[in-house]
Formats: structure tokens, sequence, C-alpha cells
């Protein structure tokens, strides 16, 4: 639902600024009980809660509460006024169409359509909730703080799991942790998807004061950590190392990060058991202690480069196993991001993913960029004339400036997300997975609400401006 103040009376505000104490924010704030649902949602399908309640997913509630926040959705957008024809937006309706047009071309029409409706209509509804439903500042950050915590939970479950032994046992000559739910029951996608939440972690982490919120960031990083190690992923082993090596050359100062990151490793180093580092030498070596994974996957890489250059066009949705099958008899699917891309969708699906990569790294730049301006010009705001300086006033420059430090926070966060699925997917095939549609959400959202942080940020620093005419 719209605030009752809209963007016109906002910019009105912060133009007569000296005469007001405070400025409407002017955000589409969603109903408490949309949010709650909302929220729910986020928390159901990540945890897979048909799978953990079955009596849930014999009445398909996650069918159910998917429908109703689509129609709440589809209603709550056909009255705003603040949404944007962003560039990710372009390109992510693109490549659905893209898939769509490669369900009735596939080899197997109807296996792709029901991967399309199961992996990339589902999926791609989350774009639409956040969209909808993560529009100001304060939504999105409850958004995020539900999903930090859903994967704390996992975190959780997977350090008591490595504790008890529940979920751990031996694969390729190394006890290996799985994941607790069918999803992330694999040690590669268990170990990726903690990985993923390290950004949050660590960007939240630098924007908040907040002992006990950095506490839980802490903590959850630990876990995170404690489960990649565990799950004796050399994926996201790979990944974690390159990511360290990007936020190293990503930080102002380079010789304190890798300082910072040198200390970590050499703290952390004693506490990891020798079976693990002996995982991790692998990498290096190409020789597997027990099995053969390696050379699975250098033969899984040239038979999926053999049939894109056989089928440049894409030979349908999810549909390389089948012709992998048809051509070498053999069944496993890609073990990467770009030939999966490339081998499902053809030339065209490849360029139209990679120009949605692309746009979506720039939207998240700008609107980090943005933030920290706005940052920096809310810190250097001279204090209201005595004729406005009002506690009230001064709260709500302090609420503002959080909401602006969160949502800097998370652009940078979910750049580093972007960076870890990249790295990822090097070695994972995940295409039809929902990390893509979260991160179009945030990104999207992000640029409907920036005309009225922009406002927000302009009425706090108007008597800048008025006491400073050169400027």
């Amino acid at each position: 639902m719209r605030n009752t103040t809209n963007l016109a009376t906002t910019r009105k505000v912060a133009i007569g600024a000296q005469r007001i104490r405070t400025s409407p924010e002017g955000y589409y704030e969603t109903p408490i009980p949309i949010l709650v649902l909302f929220l729910g949602y986020v928390a159901y399908i990540y945890l897979q809660g048909g799978y953990r309640y079955p009596l849930l997913g014999e009445i398909r509630f996650e069918f159910i509460l998917g429908a109703v926040l689509g129609v709440l959705s589809l209603l709550t957008l056909s009255q705003r006024r603040d949404l944007k024809a962003s560039a990710v937006l372009r390109w992510m309706i693109l490549l659905v169409v893209m898939a769509l047009i490669m369900v009735p071309a596939s080899v197997a029409p109807m296996f792709s359509w029901n991967v399309f409706i199961d992996r990339v209509v589902k999926f791609a509804m989350m774009t639409l909730f956040i969209i909808a439903f993560a529009s100001s500042p304060r939504t999105m950050l409850v958004f995020v703080a539900v999903f930090m915590l859903v994967f704390l939970r996992m975190g959780y479950e997977g350090v008591i799991s490595m504790s008890d032994g529940s979920l751990l046992w031996e694969n390729q000559g190394v006890m290996r942790l799985h994941g607790p739910t069918p999803i992330y029951m694999h040690p590669n996608s268990f170990g990726g998807t903690q990985l993923g939440v390290i950004p949050f972690c660590l960007f939240l982490f630098l924007a908040t004061r907040n002992w006990w919120l950095r506490s839980i960031l802490v903590l959850e990083a630990t876990a995170a950590v404690i489960v990649m190690i565990f799950t004796g992923s050399r994926t996201t082993y790979i990944a974690l190392v390159a990511f360290a090596v990007y936020l190293a050359f990503a930080a102002r100062s380079r010789t304190k990060a890798i300082g910072l990151l040198t200390l970590l490793v050499l703290v952390a180093a004693p506490f990891v058991p020798e079976q693990y580092i002996e995982r991790a030498a692998t990498i290096a070596t190409q020789q597997d202690k027990e099995g053969a994974s390696i050379d699975l996957r250098k033969e899984i890489l040239s038979d999926a480069l053999t049939i894109f250059l056989e089928h440049p066009m894409g030979v349908g949705v999810s549909a390389f196993p089948i012709v992998r099958n048809e051509r070498f008899g053999r069944q496993q699917d890609t073990h990467n991001l770009y030939l999966e891309v490339g081998t499902n969708l053809g030339v065209l699906g490849l360029i139209i993913f990679v120009c949605l990569i692309v746009s979506l790294y720039r939207s998240m730049r700008r609107s980090e960029d943005d933030f920290l301006r706005q940052v920096e010009r809310m810190r250097a705001r001279a204090p209201p004339d005595a004729g406005a300086a009002t506690s009230e006033a001064e709260v709500s420059a302090a609420k503002h400036l959080r909401h602006l430090r969160y949502l800097h926070a998370i652009a940078r966060a979910t750049i580093g997300f972007l960076v870890i699925r990249l790295l990822l997917g090097a070695f994972g095939h995940d295409l039809y997975e929902i990390y893509w549609w979260f991160m179009c959400g945030i990104a999207i959202s992000m640029n409907n609400m920036a005309a009225a942080i922009s406002a927000r940020t302009e009425h706090f620093c108007a008597p800048i401006a008025s006491s400073n005419p050169a400027r």
C-alpha cells in the first residue's frame, strides 16, 4: 500500500526543510500482516518447510502461500508510482523469455516444462515479492535479517550435525558434512550457501555499532566457516580463497586487509583437522585420495563443451544430461554454470545471462556509491538552526543515517554474494537456483526506492546548502 504522502510531497518538504521539523519519508510501506506472510514465505522456502513438516508438504502450503503473495504483490505494484524499468529488470525478463522459448525447443519438452515451472517461475516469484514488499529501508532490513536468521539456523544445524556425526559420513576418502535438507544436502551446496552469508556478516558487522548484533554476526560467520571446512568441498575452498583475494584488492587499505586475512588464517589453521588440509591439497596435486572426482569433472567439462559446439542454439531447459546420455552414455550435469547456460539456452541465452550479471553488478555498484555519498553528506551536515532544532528532527536524521549505513552494507554484501556465486559457478550448475532472483530483487528494489532516499537526505542536508550558497 502506498504511503499517505507521495514523493512529490517529499520533494516539496525537502525544498522547505527550514520551515518543517521533519519531512515525510515517502516510502511505500508494506502492511504488517502482508510483511509477515512474505517473511514467513522466505523462511519456509529456504528451510524447506514442506520437508521438515510433511503435513505442510502434503497440503502444498508453499504453493498456497506463494499464490496468495503473488496476488498481493501484483495488487501492490499496480498502486505504486516509484517503479523503474531498470536494466536488471529488462535482462531478467529476457532471460525468463529465453528459458520459455527453450521449453518447446527442448529435446525433452515436458521435462523442460516441469523444470521451468518448478525452478524458473517459482524462484522468479521471489524477485517479484522482494520488489513489492521490501520497498523501504525498514522492510529491506527486516527481509535481510530474516534471510540471515534462516542461514544462521542452517549453520547451527550443520555444527550440531558435525558434532554428533548425524550428517557426517565418508565420501571420497574424507568425512564430509551434508546439509539438513534435500536442496542443500550435497556438501558442495551446503558449503557454498554458507559461504554466501560471509559478505553479509562482514559488511553488516562494519555498518553497526550494536554489540549484540555484532555478536550474532560473528556467531553466524563462525558457524558458516565450520560448515565450509567440514563439508570437505574443494569448490567452496577455492571460492573462499578467491573471495578473500577479491576483498583484499577491493579494500581501501590493501595492506591492512591482507594483514588481517593472514592473521585469521594463522589463528584458524591449527583448529582445522588434517584430513581437510589434505583434501584442500588435492586441488594442487589433482590426485584424489579416493575415487576419481577430479577426472570425472574434466570428462564432464569435455562432454559439455562438445555438446555446446554441436548445439549452439541450445538443447533445452535442464536437458543437457539427456543429450549427454544419448551422445556419450553418461548422465551427470555440466558441473559448470557457464556451460550449463550455453548448452541449455544456447549462445543467445549465454549472452543474455552475461548481460544480466553485468547489469546486476553495475546496479549494485551505483547503489553502493550513492549510499556512501549520502552517508558522508549526513555525517558532514551542520546542526539545524535554533528554530528548527528539535530532538524529533535529530532522531529522524539519526534513523535515516542508520538506514543509509545498512543499505550501503547490503549493497556491498550483495556484490560480494554475486562474486561468490560466479566463483562457485565455475564448478557447479546453479542456473536454476534462487540465488540470481534474490540478487535481482534486491537490486531492483533499491533502484526503486532511490528517489525517496535521496529526497530524504536532501531534506536533512538542506541547512548546509542554504548556509553555503556559494556551493
